[in-house]
């Protein structure tokens, strides 16, 4: 990655104030402004919880099918079936 695309990166991040630069002499120094970074992590913590509930009721209806349970959470299914033969 070329130092421009780098500065750029950077760039962005400032503008979010997901970062924070500082010059000392001829270097900068970022520090990550991880406040600014709560809103985005109770976002993804709510999606998380909610796909990881989704996908559990998922993998609990697959492991029934395998059984040959029916739920009844598909009615008609018997009919799609029917149709293929």
């Amino acid at each position: 990655m070329s130092l421009a695309a780098v500065s750029k990166h950077l760039k962005v991040l400032e503008a979010a104030e997901l970062i924070a630069r500082e010059r000392r002499g001829s270097f900068q120094i970022v520090r990550l402004n991880a406040k600014s970074m709560r809103p985005a992590e109770e976002w993804l913590s709510y999606y998380e919880t909610f796909w990881s509930r989704q996908l559990d009721r998922l993998q609990t209806h697959l492991e029934g099918m395998d059984k040959g349970e029916d739920d009844g959470d598909n009615p008609g299914s018997d009919d799609v079936e029917s149709r293929d033969e």
